[in-house]
Protein backbone atom coordinates (compact mmCIF):
# COMPACT_ATOMS: atom_id res chain seq x y z
CA UNK A 1 0.00 0.00 0.00
CA UNK A 2 2.51 2.66 0.68
CA UNK A 3 4.67 2.06 -2.81
CA UNK A 4 1.29 2.66 -4.84
CA UNK A 5 0.85 5.86 -2.26
CA UNK A 6 4.38 6.88 -3.13
CA UNK A 7 4.02 6.39 -6.82
CA UNK A 8 0.51 8.08 -6.90
CA UNK A 9 1.83 11.47 -5.33
CA UNK A 10 4.86 10.99 -7.73
CA UNK A 11 2.36 10.90 -11.04
CA UNK A 12 0.43 13.57 -9.51
CA UNK A 13 3.05 16.37 -9.07
CA UNK A 14 5.24 15.33 -12.00
CA UNK A 15 6.99 17.89 -14.18
CA UNK A 16 6.81 20.38 -10.94
CA UNK A 17 5.58 23.51 -11.00
CA UNK A 18 3.89 25.38 -14.22
CA UNK A 19 1.86 28.23 -12.69
CA UNK A 20 0.65 30.10 -9.39
CA UNK A 21 -2.95 29.25 -8.75
CA UNK A 22 -5.42 31.42 -7.65
CA UNK A 23 -5.93 32.54 -3.84
CA UNK A 24 -8.47 31.67 -2.13
CA UNK A 25 -8.56 35.36 -0.12
CA UNK A 26 -12.10 36.35 0.59
CA UNK A 27 -14.65 38.76 -1.21
CA UNK A 28 -14.55 40.97 1.97
CA UNK A 29 -17.53 43.25 0.32
CA UNK A 30 -19.62 40.04 0.05
CA UNK A 31 -18.66 38.04 3.28
CA UNK A 32 -20.61 38.58 6.17
CA UNK A 33 -19.42 36.82 10.17
CA UNK A 34 -22.10 35.52 11.31
CA UNK A 35 -22.10 36.27 14.82
CA UNK A 36 -24.42 34.49 17.40
CA UNK A 37 -25.53 38.00 18.24
CA UNK A 38 -25.07 40.85 15.66
CA UNK A 39 -23.17 40.15 11.50
CA UNK A 40 -20.97 42.57 10.14
CA UNK A 41 -19.53 42.73 7.09
CA UNK A 42 -16.15 41.26 7.10
CA UNK A 43 -14.86 44.31 4.92
CA UNK A 44 -16.00 46.15 8.32
CA UNK A 45 -15.50 43.66 11.34
CA UNK A 46 -13.09 45.67 14.38
CA UNK A 47 -11.07 42.70 15.05
CA UNK A 48 -8.49 39.83 12.86
CA UNK A 49 -10.77 37.54 11.73
CA UNK A 50 -9.65 34.30 9.37
CA UNK A 51 -12.40 32.79 7.33
CA UNK A 52 -11.84 29.19 5.75
CA UNK A 53 -14.40 28.27 2.54
CA UNK A 54 -15.56 25.51 0.85
CA UNK A 55 -13.40 25.83 -1.62
CA UNK A 56 -10.09 26.35 0.80
CA UNK A 57 -11.20 23.25 2.46
CA UNK A 58 -11.31 20.96 -0.13
CA UNK A 59 -7.60 21.43 -1.32
CA UNK A 60 -5.86 21.27 2.05
CA UNK A 61 -5.15 17.98 3.73
CA UNK A 62 -7.47 17.36 6.29
CA UNK A 63 -9.46 14.31 6.99
CA UNK A 64 -12.07 16.36 9.79
CA UNK A 65 -13.28 19.82 10.14
CA UNK A 66 -11.02 19.74 13.44
CA UNK A 67 -7.52 19.61 11.37
CA UNK A 68 -8.52 22.54 9.33
CA UNK A 69 -7.84 24.64 12.47
CA UNK A 70 -4.08 23.54 12.89
CA UNK A 71 -3.61 25.81 9.27
CA UNK A 72 -5.17 29.02 11.03
CA UNK A 73 -2.95 31.39 12.12
CA UNK A 74 -2.97 32.41 15.69
CA UNK A 75 -4.88 28.83 16.53
CA UNK A 76 -3.34 25.81 18.44
CA UNK A 77 -5.11 22.78 17.52
CA UNK A 78 -3.89 20.18 19.54
CA UNK A 79 -4.96 16.19 19.26
CA UNK A 80 -5.03 13.22 20.83
CA UNK A 81 -4.52 10.97 18.23
CA UNK A 82 -5.20 10.67 13.94
CA UNK A 83 -7.50 12.80 12.28
CA UNK A 84 -9.32 14.65 15.27
CA UNK A 85 -10.25 11.61 17.22
CA UNK A 86 -10.03 14.01 19.72
CA UNK A 87 -8.44 17.53 19.72
CA UNK A 88 -8.42 20.66 21.90
CA UNK A 89 -8.29 23.94 20.27
CA UNK A 90 -7.31 27.24 22.12
CA UNK A 91 -5.85 30.75 20.84
CA UNK A 92 -3.28 33.47 21.80
CA UNK A 93 -2.05 31.71 24.58
CA UNK A 94 -5.00 30.67 25.95
CA UNK A 95 -6.43 27.29 27.14
CA UNK A 96 -8.67 24.69 25.04
CA UNK A 97 -11.54 25.77 27.48
CA UNK A 98 -11.45 29.73 26.39
CA UNK A 99 -12.54 29.28 22.60
CA UNK A 100 -16.20 29.15 21.65
CA UNK A 101 -16.73 26.44 19.41
CA UNK A 102 -20.29 27.11 17.61
CA UNK A 103 -22.18 26.01 14.73
CA UNK A 104 -24.38 27.79 12.97
CA UNK A 105 -24.45 30.06 15.93
CA UNK A 106 -25.17 27.68 18.26
CA UNK A 107 -22.53 27.53 21.54
CA UNK A 108 -21.34 24.06 21.61
CA UNK A 109 -18.86 23.83 24.19
CA UNK A 110 -18.93 20.59 26.42
CA UNK A 111 -20.03 21.25 29.91
CA UNK A 112 -18.27 18.32 31.56
CA UNK A 113 -14.29 19.23 29.90
CA UNK A 114 -13.06 20.94 26.24
CA UNK A 115 -11.63 17.98 25.70
CA UNK A 116 -14.97 17.16 23.96
CA UNK A 117 -15.98 20.05 22.76
CA UNK A 118 -15.07 19.22 19.24
CA UNK A 119 -16.96 15.89 18.98
CA UNK A 120 -19.25 17.24 16.01
CA UNK A 121 -20.70 14.89 13.27
CA UNK A 122 -19.63 17.54 10.54
CA UNK A 123 -17.57 16.06 7.60
CA UNK A 124 -15.46 18.92 5.63
CA UNK A 125 -17.88 18.38 3.00
CA UNK A 126 -20.88 19.44 4.88
CA UNK A 127 -19.28 23.29 5.99
CA UNK A 128 -19.81 26.28 4.20
CA UNK A 129 -17.32 28.41 5.88
CA UNK A 130 -15.27 28.48 9.00
CA UNK A 131 -15.40 31.79 10.95
CA UNK A 132 -12.28 32.30 13.55
CA UNK A 133 -13.03 35.48 15.25
CA UNK A 134 -10.28 36.26 17.65
CA UNK A 135 -9.79 38.06 20.58
CA UNK A 136 -12.28 38.49 23.86
CA UNK A 137 -15.60 37.55 21.99
CA UNK A 138 -18.19 37.02 25.32
CA UNK A 139 -20.50 39.82 24.35
CA UNK A 140 -20.86 38.82 20.95
CA UNK A 141 -20.82 34.44 21.28
CA UNK A 142 -21.92 34.04 24.86
CA UNK A 143 -20.00 32.65 27.99
CA UNK A 144 -16.55 30.79 27.28
CA UNK A 145 -15.25 33.11 24.56
CA UNK A 146 -12.47 34.20 26.56
CA UNK A 147 -9.94 34.11 23.30
CA UNK A 148 -11.80 33.96 20.45
CA UNK A 149 -14.72 31.68 18.66
CA UNK A 150 -15.07 29.65 16.41
CA UNK A 151 -18.08 29.52 14.38
CA UNK A 152 -19.00 26.73 11.68
CA UNK A 153 -21.19 27.51 9.08
CA UNK A 154 -23.19 24.51 7.16
CA UNK A 155 -23.63 24.40 3.82
CA UNK A 156 -27.48 24.74 2.68
CA UNK A 157 -29.20 24.95 -0.49
CA UNK A 158 -27.66 23.70 -3.83
CA UNK A 159 -28.20 21.32 -6.86
CA UNK A 160 -29.34 17.71 -5.72
CA UNK A 161 -26.14 15.66 -6.33
CA UNK A 162 -24.24 12.61 -4.82
CA UNK A 163 -21.12 12.44 -3.24
CA UNK A 164 -19.26 8.68 -2.13
CA UNK A 165 -15.38 8.87 -1.06
CA UNK A 166 -13.07 5.91 -0.51
CA UNK A 167 -9.99 6.52 0.80
CA UNK A 168 -6.98 4.09 2.23
CA UNK A 169 -3.72 4.87 3.79
CA UNK A 170 -0.73 3.90 6.12
CA UNK A 171 -1.19 1.83 8.99
CA UNK A 172 -4.56 0.25 7.89
CA UNK A 173 -6.05 3.70 7.41
CA UNK A 174 -9.68 3.27 5.62
CA UNK A 175 -12.12 6.01 5.82
CA UNK A 176 -15.69 6.09 3.39
CA UNK A 177 -18.01 8.67 3.35
CA UNK A 178 -21.05 9.16 1.11
CA UNK A 179 -22.81 12.58 1.16
CA UNK A 180 -25.70 13.76 -0.40
CA UNK A 181 -28.56 16.77 -1.01
CA UNK A 182 -31.90 16.80 -2.35
CA UNK A 183 -34.86 19.17 -2.65
CA UNK A 184 -38.77 18.42 -1.65
CA UNK A 185 -40.68 21.60 -2.82
CA UNK A 186 -38.79 24.56 -1.03
CA UNK A 187 -37.35 22.31 1.10
CA UNK A 188 -33.53 21.58 0.70
CA UNK A 189 -31.96 18.40 2.31
CA UNK A 190 -28.23 17.29 3.23
CA UNK A 191 -27.31 14.19 4.99
CA UNK A 192 -23.01 13.13 5.73
CA UNK A 193 -22.53 10.11 6.87
CA UNK A 194 -19.13 8.84 7.74
CA UNK A 195 -17.33 5.61 8.80
CA UNK A 196 -13.21 5.87 9.56
CA UNK A 197 -10.69 3.07 11.37
CA UNK A 198 -7.27 2.50 11.53
CA UNK A 199 -5.07 -0.03 13.94
CA UNK A 200 -3.13 2.81 14.55
CA UNK A 201 0.63 4.01 14.04
CA UNK A 202 1.62 3.01 17.03
CA UNK A 203 0.63 0.33 20.54
CA UNK A 204 -2.72 2.05 21.92
CA UNK A 205 -3.70 4.50 18.89
CA UNK A 206 -6.43 2.06 17.57
CA UNK A 207 -9.20 4.75 16.29
CA UNK A 208 -12.83 4.43 15.16
CA UNK A 209 -15.37 6.93 13.66
CA UNK A 210 -18.66 7.00 12.81
CA UNK A 211 -20.72 10.16 12.36
CA UNK A 212 -23.77 11.16 10.85
CA UNK A 213 -25.85 14.53 9.75
CA UNK A 214 -29.01 15.07 8.27
CA UNK A 215 -29.73 19.26 7.82
CA UNK A 216 -32.57 21.19 6.22
CA UNK A 217 -33.40 24.66 5.61
CA UNK A 218 -36.43 26.19 3.63
CA UNK A 219 -37.03 30.38 2.54
CA UNK A 220 -41.13 31.20 2.98
CA UNK A 221 -42.26 34.77 2.51
CA UNK A 222 -39.93 36.56 4.82
CA UNK A 223 -39.34 33.37 7.10
CA UNK A 224 -35.62 31.59 6.76
CA UNK A 225 -35.70 28.25 8.63
CA UNK A 226 -32.86 25.94 9.40
CA UNK A 227 -32.53 22.58 11.29
CA UNK A 228 -30.08 19.69 11.59
CA UNK A 229 -29.41 16.76 13.87
CA UNK A 230 -26.36 14.98 14.27
CA UNK A 231 -24.55 11.81 15.79
CA UNK A 232 -20.88 11.50 16.16
CA UNK A 233 -19.57 7.96 17.73
CA UNK A 234 -15.34 7.57 18.36
CA UNK A 235 -13.90 4.61 19.71
CA UNK A 236 -10.34 4.90 20.40
CA UNK A 237 -7.56 3.72 22.58
CA UNK A 238 -5.88 6.45 24.99
CA UNK A 239 -2.87 4.88 26.02
CA UNK A 240 -0.83 7.98 27.21
CA UNK A 241 -4.14 10.20 27.04
CA UNK A 242 -4.58 11.28 30.23
CA UNK A 243 -2.47 9.21 32.50
CA UNK A 244 1.25 8.73 31.77
CA UNK A 245 2.11 5.51 33.00
CA UNK A 246 3.17 2.02 31.43
CA UNK A 247 1.32 0.27 33.78
CA UNK A 248 -2.01 0.47 31.80
CA UNK A 249 -1.24 -0.22 27.90
CA UNK A 250 -5.12 -0.26 27.25
CA UNK A 251 -6.78 2.72 28.59
CA UNK A 252 -9.30 3.24 26.45
CA UNK A 253 -12.30 5.90 26.08
CA UNK A 254 -15.50 5.90 23.98
CA UNK A 255 -17.76 9.32 23.08
CA UNK A 256 -21.20 9.64 21.77
CA UNK A 257 -22.59 12.88 21.05
CA UNK A 258 -25.69 13.90 19.70
CA UNK A 259 -27.21 17.42 18.98
CA UNK A 260 -30.35 18.43 17.55
CA UNK A 261 -30.99 22.40 16.52
CA UNK A 262 -33.38 24.60 14.95
CA UNK A 263 -33.36 28.41 13.53
CA UNK A 264 -35.69 30.77 12.25
CA UNK A 265 -34.61 34.53 11.25
CA UNK A 266 -37.91 36.52 10.89
CA UNK A 267 -37.99 40.03 8.26
CA UNK A 268 -40.93 41.92 10.26
CA UNK A 269 -40.50 44.75 8.28
CA UNK A 270 -38.17 46.64 6.18
CA UNK A 271 -36.00 47.14 9.05
CA UNK A 272 -36.25 44.44 11.89
CA UNK A 273 -35.43 41.00 12.23
CA UNK A 274 -36.21 38.46 14.85
CA UNK A 275 -34.02 35.60 14.85
CA UNK A 276 -34.94 31.98 16.81
CA UNK A 277 -32.72 29.53 17.88
CA UNK A 278 -32.41 26.47 19.92
CA UNK A 279 -29.74 23.59 21.05
CA UNK A 280 -30.43 20.23 22.55
CA UNK A 281 -26.92 18.29 22.77
CA UNK A 282 -26.39 14.58 24.55
CA UNK A 283 -22.18 13.51 25.38
CA UNK A 284 -21.89 10.21 26.74
CA UNK A 285 -17.92 9.37 28.04
CA UNK A 286 -16.60 6.21 28.74
CA UNK A 287 -13.26 6.13 29.78
CA UNK A 288 -11.59 2.79 31.12
CA UNK A 289 -7.53 2.03 31.99
CA UNK A 290 -8.10 -1.25 30.92
CA UNK A 291 -10.48 -1.46 28.17
CA UNK A 292 -11.71 -5.38 28.59
CA UNK A 293 -11.73 -5.14 32.24
CA UNK A 294 -13.99 -1.91 33.28
CA UNK A 295 -14.70 -2.81 36.65
CA UNK A 296 -11.10 -1.96 37.21
CA UNK A 297 -11.29 1.33 36.75
CA UNK A 298 -14.23 3.30 34.56
CA UNK A 299 -15.37 6.92 34.60
CA UNK A 300 -18.80 7.40 32.91
CA UNK A 301 -19.88 10.87 32.21
CA UNK A 302 -23.20 11.91 30.26
CA UNK A 303 -24.48 15.76 29.93
CA UNK A 304 -27.18 17.08 28.59
CA UNK A 305 -27.48 20.50 27.41
CA UNK A 306 -30.03 22.77 26.22
CA UNK A 307 -30.25 26.17 25.15
CA UNK A 308 -32.52 28.89 23.36
CA UNK A 309 -32.00 32.07 21.90
CA UNK A 310 -33.55 35.04 21.01
CA UNK A 311 -32.45 38.01 19.17
CA UNK A 312 -34.14 41.20 18.05
CA UNK A 313 -32.68 43.65 15.77
CA UNK A 314 -33.69 47.24 14.44
CA UNK A 315 -32.29 49.64 12.18
CA UNK A 316 -32.67 53.27 12.30
CA UNK A 317 -30.79 56.66 11.59
CA UNK A 318 -28.99 56.07 15.02
CA UNK A 319 -27.82 52.60 14.10
CA UNK A 320 -28.63 49.10 14.77
CA UNK A 321 -29.48 47.86 18.37
CA UNK A 322 -29.55 43.94 18.34
CA UNK A 323 -31.32 42.75 22.11
CA UNK A 324 -30.71 39.55 23.21
CA UNK A 325 -32.32 36.73 25.58
CA UNK A 326 -30.82 33.16 26.61
CA UNK A 327 -32.00 30.70 28.72
CA UNK A 328 -30.95 27.08 29.14
CA UNK A 329 -29.83 23.76 31.47
CA UNK A 330 -27.08 22.22 31.97
CA UNK A 331 -26.55 19.02 34.12
CA UNK A 332 -24.40 15.79 34.51
CA UNK A 333 -24.39 12.59 35.42
CA UNK A 334 -21.06 11.09 35.97
CA UNK A 335 -19.75 8.53 38.39
CA UNK A 336 -16.26 10.62 39.08
CA UNK A 337 -18.10 13.93 39.29
CA UNK A 338 -21.41 13.18 40.96
CA UNK A 339 -24.66 14.82 39.75
CA UNK A 340 -24.82 18.52 39.14
CA UNK A 341 -26.99 20.27 37.25
CA UNK A 342 -27.52 24.54 36.93
CA UNK A 343 -30.18 26.94 35.15
CA UNK A 344 -28.55 29.80 33.01
CA UNK A 345 -30.58 32.84 31.86
CA UNK A 346 -29.06 36.49 30.48
CA UNK A 347 -29.83 39.49 28.61
CA UNK A 348 -26.99 41.22 25.87
CA UNK A 349 -27.12 44.73 23.96
CA UNK A 350 -25.32 45.37 21.10
CA UNK A 351 -25.83 48.65 18.98
CA UNK A 352 -23.44 49.77 16.21
CA UNK A 353 -23.55 52.76 13.98
CA UNK A 354 -22.05 53.07 10.51
CA UNK A 355 -20.76 56.22 8.56
CA UNK A 356 -21.19 56.17 4.72
CA UNK A 357 -19.57 52.56 4.89
CA UNK A 358 -16.03 54.02 6.59
CA UNK A 359 -16.38 54.07 10.00
CA UNK A 360 -17.80 51.45 12.82
CA UNK A 361 -18.50 52.44 15.55
CA UNK A 362 -20.09 49.35 18.32
CA UNK A 363 -20.41 48.70 21.87
CA UNK A 364 -22.10 45.85 23.75
CA UNK A 365 -23.13 43.90 26.99
CA UNK A 366 -23.65 40.82 27.58
CA UNK A 367 -24.65 39.05 30.85
CA UNK A 368 -25.06 35.15 32.15
CA UNK A 369 -27.36 34.19 35.23
CA UNK A 370 -26.64 30.85 36.76
CA UNK A 371 -28.19 29.00 39.69
CA UNK A 372 -24.78 27.51 41.05
CA UNK A 373 -22.63 30.06 40.88
CA UNK A 374 -21.96 33.86 40.50
CA UNK A 375 -23.27 35.74 37.48
CA UNK A 376 -20.61 36.38 34.32
CA UNK A 377 -20.84 40.07 32.76
CA UNK A 378 -19.08 40.81 29.01
CA UNK A 379 -18.78 44.10 27.80
CA UNK A 380 -16.62 46.22 24.97
CA UNK A 381 -16.08 48.61 22.34
CA UNK A 382 -15.00 48.39 18.96
CA UNK A 383 -13.87 51.48 16.22
CA UNK A 384 -13.34 50.65 12.53
CA UNK A 385 -11.88 52.73 10.23
CA UNK A 386 -11.83 51.76 6.21
CA UNK A 387 -10.71 54.71 4.01
CA UNK A 388 -10.74 52.77 0.87
CA UNK A 389 -11.81 49.66 -0.37
CA UNK A 390 -8.31 48.64 -0.24
CA UNK A 391 -7.63 48.56 3.63
CA UNK A 392 -9.15 48.93 7.07
CA UNK A 393 -8.00 49.37 11.00
CA UNK A 394 -9.52 48.77 13.90
CA UNK A 395 -9.45 48.92 17.77
CA UNK A 396 -11.11 46.65 20.37
CA UNK A 397 -11.51 46.53 23.88
CA UNK A 398 -13.13 43.59 25.73
CA UNK A 399 -14.50 42.00 28.82
CA UNK A 400 -15.07 38.12 28.86
CA UNK A 401 -15.14 35.62 31.13
CA UNK A 402 -15.62 31.65 31.20
CA UNK A 403 -17.80 29.60 34.13
CA UNK A 404 -15.19 26.30 35.62
CA UNK A 405 -16.11 22.96 33.42
CA UNK A 406 -17.44 20.07 35.57
CA UNK A 407 -14.18 17.83 35.57
CA UNK A 408 -12.17 21.53 36.97
CA UNK A 409 -14.66 21.50 39.71
CA UNK A 410 -15.23 17.76 40.65
CA UNK A 411 -12.59 15.83 39.12
CA UNK A 412 -10.88 13.47 41.64
CA UNK A 413 -8.00 11.83 39.30
CA UNK A 414 -5.03 10.31 40.06
CA UNK A 415 -3.09 12.39 37.96
CA UNK A 416 -5.10 15.59 38.86
CA UNK A 417 -8.04 16.71 40.90
CA UNK A 418 -10.89 19.70 40.68
CA UNK A 419 -12.32 22.13 43.24
CA UNK A 420 -15.63 22.83 43.78
CA UNK A 421 -14.56 26.97 45.37
CA UNK A 422 -13.00 27.87 41.61
CA UNK A 423 -14.23 31.48 40.81
CA UNK A 424 -14.77 32.26 36.91
CA UNK A 425 -12.21 33.31 34.89
CA UNK A 426 -12.37 37.20 33.58
CA UNK A 427 -9.86 39.24 30.96
CA UNK A 428 -9.81 42.20 29.24
CA UNK A 429 -8.50 41.66 25.81
CA UNK A 430 -7.41 44.69 23.71
CA UNK A 431 -6.62 44.40 19.89
CA UNK A 432 -5.18 47.18 17.17
CA UNK A 433 -4.98 45.86 14.05
CA UNK A 434 -4.68 46.50 9.78
CA UNK A 435 -5.59 45.12 6.89
CA UNK A 436 -4.48 46.15 3.54
CA UNK A 437 -4.69 44.71 -0.64
CA UNK A 438 -1.98 46.08 -2.24
CA UNK A 439 -2.82 45.26 -6.27
CA UNK A 440 -2.70 41.08 -5.65
CA UNK A 441 -1.08 41.15 -2.19
CA UNK A 442 -2.97 41.03 0.75
CA UNK A 443 -0.97 42.28 3.78
CA UNK A 444 -2.61 42.41 7.55
CA UNK A 445 -1.27 42.83 11.18
CA UNK A 446 -2.61 43.07 14.34
CA UNK A 447 -0.73 43.48 18.45
CA UNK A 448 -2.60 42.13 21.39
CA UNK A 449 -2.98 41.86 25.04
CA UNK A 450 -5.10 39.55 27.41
CA UNK A 451 -4.71 40.63 30.67
CA UNK A 452 -6.15 37.46 32.75
CA UNK A 453 -7.50 37.25 36.32
CA UNK A 454 -8.60 34.00 38.64
CA UNK A 455 -7.61 31.49 35.16
CA UNK A 456 -7.73 28.11 35.93
CA UNK A 457 -4.87 25.74 35.72
CA UNK A 458 -3.66 22.34 37.26
CA UNK A 459 -0.80 23.56 39.83
CA UNK A 460 2.03 21.25 41.25
CA UNK A 461 1.34 20.27 44.86
CA UNK A 462 4.20 18.42 45.38
CA UNK A 463 5.63 14.83 44.34
CA UNK A 464 3.66 12.32 44.27
CA UNK A 465 0.62 14.85 44.98
CA UNK A 466 -2.15 14.76 41.69
CA UNK A 467 -2.09 18.47 40.14
CA UNK A 468 -4.65 20.34 41.55
CA UNK A 469 -7.26 23.07 39.64
CA UNK A 470 -6.57 26.52 41.14
CA UNK A 471 -7.52 29.87 40.18
CA UNK A 472 -3.91 31.53 39.23
CA UNK A 473 -4.26 34.85 39.81
CA UNK A 474 -2.94 36.37 37.26
CA UNK A 475 -1.68 35.57 33.53
CA UNK A 476 -1.14 38.23 30.55
CA UNK A 477 -0.79 37.47 27.12
CA UNK A 478 1.35 40.17 24.75
CA UNK A 479 1.43 38.41 21.13
CA UNK A 480 1.79 39.74 17.62
CA UNK A 481 0.05 38.56 14.71
CA UNK A 482 1.24 39.41 11.01
CA UNK A 483 0.73 37.93 7.51
CA UNK A 484 1.07 38.61 3.69
CA UNK A 485 -1.03 36.76 0.74
CA UNK A 486 0.17 36.86 -2.99
CA UNK A 487 0.06 34.84 -6.03
CA UNK A 488 -1.29 31.66 -4.06
CA UNK A 489 1.25 32.08 -1.28
CA UNK A 490 0.11 32.57 2.29
CA UNK A 491 2.52 33.44 4.82
CA UNK A 492 1.88 34.18 9.09
CA UNK A 493 3.33 34.47 11.83
CA UNK A 494 2.74 34.67 15.48
CA UNK A 495 4.27 35.52 18.53
CA UNK A 496 3.10 35.07 22.24
CA UNK A 497 4.59 36.62 25.44
CA UNK A 498 2.76 34.69 28.35
CA UNK A 499 3.47 35.99 31.72
CA UNK A 500 2.55 35.01 35.60
CA UNK A 501 2.25 36.83 38.31
CA UNK A 502 2.37 33.86 40.56
CA UNK A 503 5.37 31.12 40.53
CA UNK A 504 3.74 28.34 39.81
CA UNK A 505 4.34 25.15 38.08
CA UNK A 506 1.36 24.35 36.19
CA UNK A 507 0.18 21.68 34.01
CA UNK A 508 -1.37 23.84 30.87
CA UNK A 509 -0.73 27.73 30.87
CA UNK A 510 3.31 27.78 30.31
CA UNK A 511 2.47 25.07 27.54
CA UNK A 512 0.96 26.97 24.95
CA UNK A 513 2.53 28.45 21.65
CA UNK A 514 5.21 30.77 22.32
CA UNK A 515 6.02 30.97 17.76
CA UNK A 516 3.93 29.54 15.31
CA UNK A 517 4.49 30.09 11.25
CA UNK A 518 2.17 29.01 8.69
CA UNK A 519 3.35 28.91 5.01
CA UNK A 520 0.47 27.69 2.57
CA UNK A 521 0.88 27.57 -1.28
CA UNK A 522 -1.49 26.66 -3.83
CA UNK A 523 -0.59 25.97 -7.36
CA UNK A 524 -1.69 24.64 -10.71
CA UNK A 525 0.26 21.44 -11.89
CA UNK A 526 1.00 19.76 -14.78
CA UNK A 527 -2.32 17.30 -15.97
CA UNK A 528 -4.55 19.66 -14.91
CA UNK A 529 -3.43 18.68 -10.96
CA UNK A 530 -4.49 21.39 -8.40
CA UNK A 531 -2.15 20.82 -5.35
CA UNK A 532 -1.91 22.82 -1.56
CA UNK A 533 1.59 22.32 0.45
CA UNK A 534 1.57 23.78 3.58
CA UNK A 535 4.66 24.10 6.18
CA UNK A 536 4.11 24.89 9.70
CA UNK A 537 7.04 25.49 12.17
CA UNK A 538 5.55 25.47 16.43
CA UNK A 539 7.53 25.86 19.74
CA UNK A 540 6.10 25.78 23.03
CA UNK A 541 7.24 27.48 25.87
CA UNK A 542 8.24 24.17 27.67
CA UNK A 543 10.19 23.17 24.87
CA UNK A 544 13.29 24.01 23.05
CA UNK A 545 12.53 22.40 19.99
CA UNK A 546 11.43 24.32 17.29
CA UNK A 547 9.02 21.94 14.77
CA UNK A 548 8.15 22.04 11.22
CA UNK A 549 5.87 19.86 9.49
CA UNK A 550 4.59 19.98 5.94
CA UNK A 551 1.44 18.63 4.64
CA UNK A 552 0.06 18.30 1.20
CA UNK A 553 -2.47 17.19 -1.16
CA UNK A 554 -3.07 16.60 -4.95
CA UNK A 555 -6.58 16.50 -6.44
CA UNK A 556 -7.43 15.90 -10.50
CA UNK A 557 -10.66 15.77 -11.30
CA UNK A 558 -11.74 13.29 -14.54
CA UNK A 559 -15.94 14.34 -15.15
CA UNK A 560 -17.33 13.25 -12.21
CA UNK A 561 -14.54 11.42 -10.60
CA UNK A 562 -11.81 12.90 -8.14
CA UNK A 563 -8.67 11.86 -7.51
CA UNK A 564 -7.09 13.06 -4.20
CA UNK A 565 -3.30 11.87 -3.00
CA UNK A 566 -2.25 13.45 0.93
CA UNK A 567 0.80 13.30 2.91
CA UNK A 568 1.54 14.45 6.69
CA UNK A 569 4.18 15.45 8.41
CA UNK A 570 6.11 14.87 5.23
CA UNK A 571 9.27 14.81 7.43
CA UNK A 572 8.74 12.34 10.08
CA UNK A 573 8.62 15.18 13.07
CA UNK A 574 8.35 13.54 15.97
CA UNK A 575 6.98 15.62 18.17
CA UNK A 576 3.61 16.20 21.15
CA UNK A 577 1.26 18.20 20.88
CA UNK A 578 -0.70 16.79 24.22
CA UNK A 579 -0.54 14.55 26.54
CA UNK A 580 2.23 11.99 26.34
CA UNK A 581 1.12 10.44 22.68
CA UNK A 582 3.28 10.89 19.71
CA UNK A 583 1.99 12.38 16.67
CA UNK A 584 1.44 9.87 13.86
CA UNK A 585 4.52 10.24 11.37
CA UNK A 586 4.79 10.44 7.76
CA UNK A 587 1.38 9.20 6.65
CA UNK A 588 0.12 8.90 3.23
CA UNK A 589 -3.37 8.18 1.65
CA UNK A 590 -5.65 8.14 -1.32
CA UNK A 591 -8.71 8.97 -2.32
CA UNK A 592 -11.06 8.10 -4.92
CA UNK A 593 -14.61 10.27 -5.33
CA UNK A 594 -17.50 10.14 -6.98
CA UNK A 595 -19.64 13.06 -7.90
CA UNK A 596 -22.81 13.42 -9.56
CA UNK A 597 -25.78 15.98 -10.18
CA UNK A 598 -29.33 13.91 -9.47
CA UNK A 599 -31.76 15.08 -11.74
Amino acid sequence: MKHTLVLGLCILALSGYVRAGETDTVKAKTVVISAARVSIPLAQIPRTVDVLTQKKLSLMPIRSMSDALMYVPGVDLRQRGPYGIQADVSMRGGSFEQTAILVDGMRMNDVQTGHHSLNLPIMPEEVERIEVVKGGTTRLYGPGALDGAINIITRRGGDPQLKVQFTGGDFGFLDGRVYATSTTGDVHHRTGVQYMTTPGYQTGTAATLMSAMYSGNVDVNATTAQWQVGYSDRAFDAYGYYVPTPFYPQQWEHTTTWHASASTTTLLDTSTTLTVRGLYRVNTDDFRLKKDTPTFYQNIHTTHTLTGLALLSHSWMAGTTTVGAEGGHDDILSTALGIHDRLRGGLSLEHSYAIDNTWLFAAGVSNMMYSDRAPGVGWGADVSYRPSTDGRVFVTVNRSYRVPTYTELYYPGPTYVGSPTLLPETAITGEIGSEWQVGDVLLRGALYHRAGQNMIDYAYQGDGLPYKAENITNVTVNGVEVGATFFGLRLSAVYNDITLTETVNTRYVMDQLQWQGIADYTIDLPLEVRGSFIVRALQRYNSATLNGIGDIRLVRVFGDFKILAEATNLWNTSYIETGWVPMPPRWLRMSIEWNALLH
